[in-house]
């Protein structure tokens, strides 16, 4: 097969763009997308990452060709200065809107204007876990409850688990049992429902 100096350099355009979806998956959850979106996706990010490196450096192709005694030549850039800004980029601009996502930043000042009612994240289970950082009670299908500190989650509520930090059971008459282990791990699959605990003398009114 002849790759051609213009199939290397759309190589080199479109390899920043596929490091910077492989980073923002390892930051964010969100539904699997299909080859022909991933590539769309890295395109975008390319397109993103040449502009902002073209702010620092002057960019230029990865091979040029230049015809010498009536034959083409190929030769690969010796710029390394623009290979490590490229790459560093590509690891950059992911991680930054990976926390914009993650944070929901973006559209909670969309929110605020008006303009939609929607969170950054996949799942209300997410958004709950991430903005409510409070003391849970889980209600398990067999009629037993457990209270915790939900340290760690699963992201999505499908198959998931909850870690809870020094759990307590919690009897018939409300009488809390310190189970004396660092932390139980419950599977979704055994809990009915969970309870978000209020902070002492919170006022709930103003979460409205």
């Amino acid at each position: 097969m002849n790759i051609t100096q213009e199939t290397v350099n759309i190589l080199f355009l479109l390899i920043p763009g596929f490091i910077s979806a492989r980073v923002l998956d390892s930051v964010i959850t969100r539904e699997p997308i299909d080859q022909f979106s991933r590539v769309i996706e890295a395109l975008v990010f390319s397109l993103l990452i040449y502009a902002v490196v073209n702010i620092t450096i002057d960019w230029q192709p990865l091979i040029t060709q230049t015809k010498v005694e009536g034959s083409f030549q190929y030769t690969f850039t010796t710029n390394i200065k623009l290979l490590y800004i490229t790459l560093a980029y590509s690891v950059v601009l992911p991680l930054v809107l990976g926390a914009l996502i993650h944070n929901d930043l973006h559209t909670k000042f969309f929110r605020k204007i008006k303009i939609t009612d929607k969170t950054s994240r996949s799942t209300v289970w997410q958004d709950v876990y991430v903005n409510e950082k409070r003391h849970v009670v889980a209600h398990l299908k067999d009629g037993r409850r457990i209270y915790g500190w939900p340290m760690y989650y699963s992201h999505k509520p499908k198959e998931s688990y909850i870690y809870l930090f020094q759990p307590a059971w919690i009897d018939s008459g409300g009488k809390y049992i310190e189970c004396e282990t660092h932390g139980i791990l419950l599977e979704n699959s055994q809990i009915e429902f969970i309870e978000f605990m209020k902070k002492g003398d919170e006022d709930l009114s103003k979460c409205t």
